[in-house]
Parts: structure tokens; sequence; C-alpha cells
């Protein structure tokens, strides 16, 4: 691994492979930037799935998981005592959570309530690829082929797609919230972005964050590193921790991020 020094004294970090086919960029504390390539995901019938954030990676209060889902289904999958939240990256398909079915596509968020089971039903070719989430963290699913009962009906609206009438404006960047406390009652927050090709001011968070980039390029900013981030990647943020996003593709950067517990993305200090 080779790092440059930059004319402000920022080091620019560049990526080194984890020992499990990921590679990761470290920067200061314990923020880095996770890239996992489908060479590194591992199989469980039609779900592949790889670990991107977890206690190990110094996070208090979430788990993140990249995981594709191929032509089929994928086994039935619960995270005993955590609120969990997808994220549709790409592809369309079905998310049967503990009985009850709805139809995901492409940008889309769903909730799953703690003591709650899914799976994802691919009837398409292209497989669909997906964030999941977890509160707090839980190293590892537990996995099965029999769907419980017991939907939770206090929250019976489970998915959440854009909808450019609930956008709202943050400077010269909008966000738009998927899930949270008010929609779905769970203490997760995650929300669509969108940034012009900016950088932002430095600020910081009182909760512990994950952005993955969806489209357009750019860096993320510490307070004495930064490294190259493009689509695919996904930044974790300690609590409190300084940084700034800054895109440099002309077409601007669209971005989901999620945070625990439940507020507005607009909250920095």
């Amino acid at each position: 691994m080779s790092h440059a020094v930059t004319k402000k004294g920022v080091t620019l970090v560049d990526y080194q492979s984890t020992g499990d086919g990921a590679l990761k960029a470290h920067l200061d504390n314990n923020c880095f930037v996770i890239r996992v390539p489908q060479s590194a995901m591992t199989s469980k019938g039609a779900l592949q799935i790889h670990p991107m954030i977890g206690v190990s990676d110094g996070a208090e209060h979430l788990s993140q998981y990249l995981a594709t889902i191929a032509l089929g289904e994928s086994p039935v999958l619960a995270y005993p005592g955590s609120d969990v939240v997808l994220f549709v990256c790409s592809g369309s398909a079905t998310v049967d959570i503990n009985g009850t079915v709805f139809s995901i596509s492409e940008e889309t968020g769903v909730c799953i309530k703690p003591g709650e089971a899914f799976r994802i039903i691919n009837n398409e070719c292209e497989p669909v690829s997906m964030n999941i989430s977890v509160c707090p963290p839980c190293a590892e699913p537990l996995v099965t082929e029999v769907m419980p009962d017991g939907f939770d009906l206090t929250a019976p609206d489970r998915v959440q797609g854009v909808d450019e009438g609930k956008r709202e404006e943050m400077g010269d960047r909008f966000f738009q919230v998927l899930v949270d406390s008010k929609s779905h009652g769970t203490p997760v927050t995650q929300f669509i972005g969108e940034i012009p090709q900016s950088r932002a001011a430095h600020h910081q968070h009182p909760y512990e964050e994950t952005i993955s980039v969806l489209s357009g390029e750019g860096f993320m900013w510490t307070d004495k590193t930064k490294t190259a981030v493009r689509p695919g990647d996904t930044i974790f943020l300690p609590r409190r921790q300084a940084h700034s996003l800054e895109c440099t593709s002309p077409g601007g950067m669209r971005l989901v991020g999620l945070f625990y517990p439940s507020m507005s993305p607009a909250i920095n200090y």
C-alpha cells in the first residue's frame, strides 16, 4: 500500500486487501471505505453475501452486508432482536416478510421489524443487489428454509421508493428519507440523496453512519486523510467523526445513507 501527502497535509489513502477478497481504505480513527467484488461473496443457494461493516470494524450500533440474489429464492434470513433495513441497489424482486409479500425495485427501501424474518424472491434473469443493514449489529444471520408467522401489523407498509414530492433540500444538495421512526416506527434512518460537483463543508454527526455510492465519483475526506470513492463503495463513519464528501463528477453523485438512532440527515455539527 502506498500513501501520498496532498498539498494541504492530508494523506491520500490507497485501498488494500482485507484478506477475504474485499478492499478497504482506512481513514482517521475507525472510518473506512470498503469495496466488495463479486468474487468475495459467500454463496448460500441463490444468495451471495459479504459483511461490510460490523463490531470487528469498530461499529457499535450497526452492521451491514452486501447481498446479491440470483434467479430463484434466497434462504429465510433473520437477525434476532434487531431492526433490519434493506436497500435495493439494482434489480427487481419480491420480499416475503413473515408471509406478507411486497414488490421491490431499484432504489427501494424496506423495513423489517425485530423478530421478523425475510427472503428475497427473484423471478428475473438479472441478479438483485442490495444492502442489508442491521441495528443493533448482528454478526451472522439465522438462515433457515421455514418462514415464521407473525407479521408485525403495527407497520403494515414496509416499502418506500423514490418520491420527488418527499425530497428535502439541504443547501445545494437534496435528500429523501425512505425509512425512519415516523414512517415505519424503526430507530433507523435510511435516506437517498444527490450532491452536485462540489465538496461539502467539514462536519460531524452524533450517530454512526454508512454511505454507499450509487453513481458518480469523488473523495471521502476526514481530518488527516482522504480516499477516492466510486459507485459500489461503502463508507463507514463512527460517531462524531469529522468528514466531508466531495463529488468530482460533472453529473453529480447519488448515494444512499443509513444511520442509528433515527433523526434528520440534516443534523450535523
